[in-house]
C-alpha cells in the first residue's frame, strides 16, 4: 500500500494519529511540534488543542464518509419507529406516573454513547422531544463537522468513568415522586344510586358527614362514627331526589326533588325548615352563597333565593339556557356563579346581574363538571360530555379561553385541590376512569380505575385529602389522592392576574387557630388541679406570626376588659384583661392572654349584672318570641378522620332500624 494513502487513512480514522506518526515528512505539513509527555498527561496539554479541538475532518478523496455525528436522531427515530400505537400510549402513561428511572439512564447512555450533553432530564422526555436538523443526504460527501460536546475537555484528575454532563446529570436534584393508591380504602353500597348524568345526588360538608340521595331517600354517612340515617322520605308524596348540596357551615342541606321543589332541611334538629317552589320541573343543581340558594332546573331557569325570608321577596331569576341546567357554581369569592347546561353553553353570572356577563360556546356537549380554582383568581375549568370530552381552563378575569385538553371521555365531574395546583375529574364512556391532574403543565398524575358504570359523581372531604365517587353500579368509593403539603412553590408577580391576593390571610388565620388552640386548660377536676398557661419566651412559630401581624397592619385596641369566644358545644373560653390586636381590613384578630373553659350558665349571672334596665327588658322580649319549647341543644360532631372507619355493607340499614 502506498505509504501517503495509508497515511491519510489513518488520519481520517483519528485525529490524534496525526501526531502519532514518527515519520514528520513533507506528507504532513504540520507546524505542530510533537510533545513530550503523553497526550492523556495535563502537562504541556495546551500544545494538542490544535489537534483535539479540530472540529472538521476530510475523508480520502476515494472513500465517501458514512459516518455521522447526529445519532440521537436516528435513536430517537429507531425506537418510534419500533413502536406501534398502543405501546406509545403506554409508554406515555408510563412516564406521566412519575417513572423517571428509565428516562435517567436513557439520557445517561446519550450522553456517553451519543455525547448528547444532556444535564437536565426535564426537557428530555418522551412527550417533549427535541429534535434537531437532519443531515444531509447526500452520499458523497468528503467533509464532516463533530459534535462539539465529544471533544469537550474533562478534568484531568478526575476518577469518575463517566463525562462531566453526565456527572452533572447523576448530581441534578431530583423531586420525590408522590404515590397514590390506586385501591380505594373504603367501598360503600349505595342501591338504587340513579344512573343520571343530569343529576348531583352526592355531597360532602364540612362537618364531615356525607349526604347521599337514593331513590326517594336522602340517607347521612358519618365518616367519624360511620352511623348512617335516614334524613328524608319522599315516597309519600311520590316524588324522587334528584340533587342534594350542603350549606357552608355544614347544618343545612337542601334537596332538590323530581317535582321541581326544593327542600332545606336542618340537620342537627333533624326537621325540614322550608320548601322553595318556583321551578316546574326537576332541580338537578344546587349551589350555595352563604344563605343564598342557587337552584337549576330543566326549565331552563336558574333561581337565587334567601333561605332566611320569605322565598318571594328575594327570588332573582336568571335565563338564558336553551335546555336543563346541569352545573352550578359559585366562585371561592362568592362574586360569581358559573352555570353549564345541556345547550352546550357555559355562563359566568355575576352577583347584582340578571343576565350573563360571560358566554362561553366552545364545547361541543353538555356542560355539567364545573369547578372554580381555589388557588387563581378567576380560573375556571369546565368539561364537556361524550361529544366533546374536553377539559376547558377560562380566564374569567379577560373572558380569553387558555388551556385545552382532550381525556378521551366523557367528563362528568371536576374538583380542585385545596391544598396545590392540582385538580380531579371523573369520566364516563367509555373509560370510566378517575383522573388526577398537574396545572398547568396539565400532566396526569394519576389514572384510578374501579367503578363498572360512568363515574356520575364526585364529592372531597372537608380536609380536602379525600374523594368519594358514585356510579351507577350503586357503590360509592373512597379515594386518598391529595396531600396537606404543597408540591412546589410558584412563583408570584404583581403582574399576574391569577395571583391570590387573599392567600396570606387565610395562613394567618391558620396560625391564630392554631395558637388559640394551644391556650387552654386542660384536665378536669378542682381549681387547685388545673393548669395554667404559663408565658415562655416567644418561639420561632410566634416570631413568624408576630412579622404577619406587623405585615397585616395590626393595631392594639384598648380598654378590652374581657373576649368570651362560644363554641358548639355550649362552652365558653373566656379570656381576662387580654391583649386584642385586630386588622379590620385583613378581617384577623389576635388575643393573647389566659384562656379559662366556662359554661354559659355560670356566666349569666354575670352578665345581667351588667346591662341597663332597657336591655334587660328588651332581653325578656326576646325570650318570650323564643319560645319554651325550641331545642336548642347541638350534638357535637368530631372533626378528626384520621381513623378510617369500618365498612358500612348498606344504606338499607337505616330505613330499617327506622321501621323498628
Amino acid at each position: 500500500m502506498n505509504k501517503i494513502y495509508e497515511k491519510r487513512l489513518l488520519r481520517t480514522l483519528s485525529p490524534l494519529n496525526q501526531q502519532c506518526q514518527g515519520d514528520t515528512t513533507n506528507i504532513t505539513n504540520s507546524s505542530t511540534p510533537t510533545p513530550s509527555t503523553p497526550f492523556n498527561s495535563p502537562i504541556h496539554r495546551s500544545g494538542m488543542e490544535s489537534v483535539v479541538n479540530s472540529t472538521e475532518r476530510y475523508s480520502d478523496r476515494y472513500t465517501p464518509i458514512r459516518e455521522s455525528p447526529n445519532w440521537d436522531i436516528r435513536f430517537t427515530m429507531i425506537q418510534d419507529g419500533s413502536k406501534s400505537v398502543s405501546a406509545k400510549k403506554t409508554a406515555k402513561e408510563s412516564i406521566s406516573e412519575s417513572n423517571k428511572d428509565g428516562v435517567a439512564y436513557q439520557c445517561l447512555l446519550k450522553n456517553e454513547l451519543l455525547g448528547a450533553g444532556i444535564e437536565d432530564m426535564k426537557e428530555h422526555t418522551e412527550e417533549r422531544k427535541i429534535f434537531l436538523p437532519l443531515e444531509s443526504k447526500n452520499l458523497f460527501r468528503y467533509r464532516v463537522r463533530d459534535s462539539d460536546s465529544l471533544n469537550e475537555p474533562t478534568s484531568p484528575y478526575s476518577l469518575s468513568p463517566v463525562s462531566s454532563k453526565s456527572q452533572k446529570l447523576l448530581r441534578s436534584p431530583r423531586k420525590t415522586a408522590r404515590k397514590i393508591s390506586k385501591i380505594p380504602f373504603k367501598v360503600l353500597d349505595a342501591p338504587e344510586l340513579q344512573d343520571d348524568f343530569y343529576l348531583n345526588l352526592v355531597d360532602w360538608s364540612t362537618t364531615n358527614i356525607l349526604s347521599v340521595g337514593l331513590g326517594t331517600c336522602v340517607y347521612l354517612w358519618s365518616a367519624c362514627t360511620s352511623q348512617v340515617t335516614r334524613l328524608c322520605d319522599l315516597s309519600s308524596d311520590g316524588d324522587s331526589v334528584t340533587s342534594v348540596s350542603w350549606a357552608e357551615r355544614g347544618h343545612l342541606v337542601a334537596v332538590g326533588t323530581h317535582r321541581g321543589l326544593v327542600q332545606v332541611w336542618d340537620v342537627t334538629a333533624n326537621k325540614r325548615l322550608t320548601t322553595l317552589e318556583g321551578h316546574t320541573a326537576r332541580v338537578g343543581a344546587l349551589a350555595w352563597n352563604s344563605d343564598t340558594l342557587s337552584s337549576g332546573s330543566r326549565d331552563r331557569h336558574i333561581l337565587q333565593r334567601d333561605v332566611r325570608g320569605p322565598p318571594h321577596q328575594s327570588e332573582r331569576r336568571l335565563v338564558g339556557h336553551r335546555q336543563e341546567v346541569c352545573g352550578l357554581k359559585w366562585s371561592p369569592d362568592n362574586q360569581h356563579l358559573a352555570s353549564g347546561g345541556n345547550d352546550n353553553r357555559l355562563f359566568v353570572w355575576n352577583s347584582s346581574s340578571t343576565s350573563p356577563v360571560q358566554t362561553y360556546t366552545e364545547h361541543l356537549a353538555a356542560v355539567k363538571a364545573i369547578a372554580w380554582s381555589p388557588h387563581h383568581h378567576g380560573l375556571l375549568a369546565s368539561g364537556g360530555g361524550t361529544a366533546d370530552r374536553c377539559i376547558r381552563f377560562w380566564n374569567t378575569l379577560t373572558g380569553q379561553p387558555m388551556q385545552c385538553v382532550d381525556t378521551g371521555s366523557q367528563v362528568c365531574n371536576l374538583s380542585w385541590s385545596k391544598h396545590a395546583s392540582e385538580l380531579v375529574s371523573t369520566h364516563g364512556y367509555s373509560q370510566n376512569q378517575i383522573l388526577v391532574w398537574k396545572y398547568p403543565s396539565l400532566v396526569q398524575v394519576a389514572k384510578l380505575t374501579g367503578h363498572s358504570y360512568r363515574v356520575l359523581y364526585l364529592a372531597m372531604s372537608p380536609d380536602g385529602e379525600s374523594i368519594v365517587t358514585g356510579a351507577g353500579d350503586e357503590t360509592l368509593r373512597f379515594w386518598n389522592v391529595f396531600s396537606k403539603t404543597r408540591s412546589q412553590k410558584e412563583a408570584k408577580s404583581a403582574l399576574n392576574l391569577f395571583s391570590n391576593l387573599r392567600s396570606d390571610y387565610n395562613m394567618n388565620a391558620e396560625k391564630l387557630n392554631k395558637l388559640s388552640s394551644q391556650v387552654r386548660i386542660g384536665g378536669k377536676g378542682t381549681a387547685r388541679r388545673k393548669k395554667k398557661v404559663v408565658h415562655r419566651t416567644a418561639t420561632t412559630d410566634d416570631k413568624k406570626l408576630q412579622n404577619s401581624l406587623k405585615k397585616l397592619t395590626v393595631n392594639p385596641i384598648p380598654g378590652i376588659e374581657e373576649v368570651n369566644m362560644i363554641k358548639d358545644d355550649g362552652t365558653v373560653i373566656h379570656f381576662n384583661n387580654p391583649k386584642v390586636q385586630a386588622s379590620l381590613a385583613a378581617n384577623t384578630f389576635a388575643i393573647t392572654g389566659q384562656a379559662e373553659s366556662k359554661r354559659i350558665a355560670d356566666m349569666v349571672p354575670g352578665i345581667l349584672s351588667q346591662l341597663r334596665a332597657e336591655n334587660f327588658s328588651h332581653l325578656k322580649q326576646l325570650a318570650s318570641v323564643q319560645g319554651v319549647g325550641d331545642d336548642t341543644s347541638v350534638p357535637t360532631i368530631e372533626e378528626d378522620d384520621d381513623d378510617v372507619p369500618e365498612l358500612v355493607e348498606n344504606f338499607d340499614e337505616a330505613a330499617k332500624q327506622d321501621t323498628n
